[in-house]
């Protein structure tokens, strides 16, 4: 017999950082009915920072499982369904379809967040090899351990970077290969792009721009200015796709980088969305925004969790921050800095630390660091708190008309 809306449970898909938030979130709000977490992964929820990191280069993997699952199951009495993968959403039937069988929901949470984009060469795809989920990372640290002297990597974003400065811990050759010839510069800004190519160069990387890999052999890959590099392994981080393909024609608004929400992450009477997929309208920046990365996924899953059980939502916003890890320093970036400048304002030689801002009218909107933890915290706190320019800067001990430096 099948059980009737108001007695089904609440369905989590995806069963990532943000879906183990959202379980979190919902059981915190004092829901105690039936809990579904499905997951396309055979895997539990793991963490996702380390795999382009320590997990590839470590001489043991970390455990990068977020909870052991038998605590999902006994402590947050989550019906685990891995392996498994949502095919349809009926919005106005409140059911999910997973394989052959519809399963109705109370309320249904989306958090299937991102896939690799794929890459394609002349020779087979076992030469290549994306970085994205345990697998993939498994399956790179299996080849590094083998004996690998030269790895190319196409992409210099964040996971590429990563790799980059995870490999060459190594003492393994690298070359790093972006399509673009100031790599993040669009989210972080041309001085901090130039900075974090120096940073790779300084380090041992060879690191090839505006080109990209048109030809790849068992032990070098042919690039695209003509020019041959040695490779007896090619990785690759050029981002990835939304997992909403299977949300086509149910009526919840797509926007081509994931699923469009209002302020309590709701994008259909009882539908939310959680994670990377999610955007919502933000206030503090007065834009729909998204933020793809770990801190907003877990921010996200909580609020969306709570919303998803509770009639007293809770508005959703935050200022989006991330970090990444590059040749034992600590890159990390806060706020929004779409069309506004970054301003290096601190230039510490000693360390090869800086510190970059953009400015909106009058406030603080983003801020950039690599080695000034202290000042990103402040940063981050001011741009939350709307706070005049001159009031953060007073604050971060910086000039409050800072020339753009020559060195970052």
């Amino acid at each position: 017999m099948m059980r009737q809306n108001a007695d089904a449970p609440v369905i989590i898909i995806g069963a990532g950082l943000a879906g183990l938030r959202a379980a979190e979130g919902a059981r915190r709000a004092g829901y105690t009915g039936a809990l579904v977490m499905i997951g396309d992964e055979e895997h539990p929820p793991y963490d996702r920072p380390p795999l382009s990191k320590d997990f590839i280069t470590a001489p043991a993997p970390p455990d990068v499982l977020l909870r052991d699952p038998d605590e999902l199951r006994n402590e947050l009495n989550i019906e685990l369904r891995l392996g498994q993968a949502a095919e349809q959403l009926d919005v106005p039937g409140k059911r999910v379809r997973v394989g052959q069988a519809w399963l109705d929901y109370s309320s249904i949470i989306l958090a299937t967040g991102y896939r690799s984009r794929t890459f394609s060469t002349n020779r087979e795809e076992q030469n290549l090899y994306p970085v994205r989920t345990v697998t993939d990372g498994m399956r790179l640290r299996e080849r590094l351990a083998s004996g690998a002297r030269h790895v190319a990597i196409l992409g210099a974003g964040f996971i590429g970077s990563e790799l980059a400065s995870s490999t060459r811990s190594r003492g393994i050759s690298v070359t790093l290969i972006s399509t673009v010839r100031k790599p993040l510069s669009g989210a972080l800004g041309d001085q901090v792009a130039d900075a974090l190519v120096q940073l790779h160069r300084s380090n041992g990387v060879d690191v090839r721009l505006g080109c990209s890999i048109a030809e790849v052999s068992e032990s070098s890959i042919l690039l695209s200015d003509g020019s041959m590099v040695p490779a007896d392994v090619v990785a690759y981080g050029i981002g990835g796709e939304p997992a909403t393909e299977w949300l086509a024609g149910s009526g919840i608004e797509l926007d081509g980088f994931g699923v469009v929400c209002d302020e309590f992450l709701r994008a259909a009477p009882g539908v939310y969305a959680a994670g990377d997929i999610a955007s919502w309208p933000s206030k503090l920046f007065d834009q729909q925004l998204r933020s793809p990365h770990w801190t907003a996924a877990s921010e996200q899953g909580v609020n969306a969790g709570h919303n998803a059980v509770s009639d007293a939502k809770e508005p959703f916003d935050t200022v989006p921050y991330y970090w990444s890890d590059l040749y034992g320093k600590r890159l990390q970036f806060v706020g929004v800095a779409t069309g506004d400048k970054m301003m290096v304002v601190r230039d510490e030689l000693p360390d090869g630390g800086f510190l970059a801002l953009a400015r909106s009218g009058d406030r603080i909107s983003a801020a950039c660091g690599i080695n000034m933890r202290r000042q990103i915290g402040v940063a981050r706190r001011h741009i939350r708190q709307q706070s005049s320019w001159s009031v953060a800067m007073e604050d971060l001990g910086v000039d409050q008309n800072p020339a753009v430096l020559s060195r970052v």
